[in-house]
């Protein structure tokens, strides 16, 4: 099966088509600011329920990607077929709820389920904005479109690292509260319910929004279609999703444990360093983020999408460069020296990735090739990230203080790797492309023949 080139031939108007990408932006951003708020609680959580550091990047990763992998799917599956704008505020007040539950829950095991229920709740969003945003924007602006949604990642977690250093101080303090009809919590969960509830208004806000129609798409295909359309595009998938999954690695592992390695390895309080990666993402991130969508459509106009996914090939190579630099840093001006490109080039590419995947598939199948992608993304890099860091440290270099030099480890080798499998992703988009070209221009000249 080809490459899908169908993409709205009239689509909806560009101030319609703006709105619907800020408002799905903001609740991406809220979503990231409740999925990232426990990173930055590390410390008092260790402190409070005695847990180990593969214990709290269970938290941190595995109990939320559980959920958002097993939902995504089904999810992506009702994205092709229901009311988009309905799927997504259903998702963000179950989120928002779940994360306001982490601030009454008892102990450890119900972190946990709180976690699993942010997951489930996030799971409805991405693959339903793809399908929504495939159908507003035309091909020479997707990436950009793509590449704004995908920044909500990064204002998410700057305003997570921002916003949160400033909760660190109620965190840290030792004083219970006292909840009624809960009794007494610690200060920490209180953050989850300050971080949760704005959550509620946002879901108001998505159900506002028009439903654009779904063009070139008359009807949902079945399951028994899907299966031929993936098994036929399995090798691009598998190598494009692999490689993004490595990145998101990165992007994770770095996100989960930055703030504790600045702490531990140079003396930083948690807010001074949830401050530094803040700011960071906030500024580094968000640029990247938006020169990788601008990149993405200049070389898709230039050499067709396919060149898009190059995108991805050298962040990751510049990710992996950062990563090294950053574990062996002598001094914390030269470590911050690191992240900053470590933040900007771990942005490039999920927008061009995006829109990459939107353009190669058929309309009625983006809500579920949408959610493939993002379990693939979070099983390796939610799901593998935190963890990884976390198991190299203990088990590895055995030593909390090789925090930081885990991270440039584990977040090196997936750069690389994940650069490998994107550029052989965009080589065989590029030569199915031809070969497509090829074949169209041969039946054409064969016909005129007869």
């Amino acid at each position: 099966m080809q490459p899908s080139d169908a993409h709205p031939r009239h689509p909806a108007s560009s101030g319609r088509a703006r709105w619907t990408l800020a408002v799905l932006t903001l609740a991406y951003v809220v979503s990231f600011l409740d999925r990232i708020v426990i990173n930055l609680l590390v410390e008092p959580m260790k402190r409070d329920l005695g847990l180990s550091d593969v214990q709290v990047s269970l938290l941190m990763g595995l109990s939320f990607a559980v959920f958002y992998t097993l939902c995504g799917l089904p999810l992506g599956w009702l994205a092709d077929r229901c009311d988009r704008r309905r799927l997504i505020a259903a998702g963000i007040a179950v989120w928002s709820a779940a994360t306001v539950a982490c601030a009454l829950v008892r102990g450890y095991a119900g972190l946990f389920a709180a976690r699993l229920a942010v997951g489930a709740g996030e799971a409805t969003l991405t693959p339903a904005a793809h399908s929504m945003l495939a159908d507003l924007y035309p091909r020479e602006r997707l990436g950009r479109a793509m590449a704004v949604y995908a920044m909500g990642i990064y204002i998410g977690s700057g305003l997570a690292l921002l916003l949160g250093a400033l909760a660190i101080r109620l965190a840290e303090q030792r004083t219970m509260w006292m909840l009624p009809l809960v009794g007494e919590v610690f200060p920490w969960q209180m953050v989850f319910a300050f971080v949760g509830l704005p959550g509620l208004l946002v879901a108001l806000a998505v159900l506002a929004l028009s439903e654009p129609p779904r063009r070139d798409a008359p009807a949902p295909l079945a399951w028994h279609e899907t299966a031929v359309w993936m098994r036929a595009e399995r090798g691009f998938l598998l190598q494009l999703m692999a490689g993004m999954g490595l990145v998101s690695l990165v992007a994770y592992a770095s996100a989960a444990w930055i703030p504790s390695a600045f702490v531990r390895s140079f003396g930083y309080t948690s807010v001074q360093a949830a401050l530094l990666l803040g700011g960071m993402t906030a500024v580094f991130s968000v640029a990247g983020c938006i020169a990788g969508g601008i990149w993405s459509d200049r070389l898709a106009r230039r050499h067709g999408s396919a060149a898009r996914l190059n995108v991805g090939a050298a962040a990751g190579m510049a990710l992996a460069a950062c990563a090294a630099a950053l574990a062996v840093a002598p001094t914390a001006r030269w470590a911050a020296a690191a992240l900053a490109p470590l933040c900007f080039a771990v942005a490039l590419p999920f927008g061009a990735a995006s829109a990459a995947l939107a353009e190669r598939t058929p309309p009625r199948l983006r809500g579920q090739a949408s959610a493939l992608y993002l379990l693939a993304v979070s099983v390796l890099g939610i799901g593998l990230g935190p963890t990884a860091v976390a198991v190299v440290t203990e088990h590895v270099l055995g030593d909390a203080a090789a925090l930081r030099q885990a991270i440039g480890w584990v977040c090196a080798l997936a750069g690389l790797a994940g650069a490998a499998l994107l550029r052989r992703a965009a080589r065989r988009a590029a030569s199915d492309a031809i070969r497509h070209r090829f074949g169209a221009a041969s039946a054409g000249l064969a016909a005129t023949r007869q």
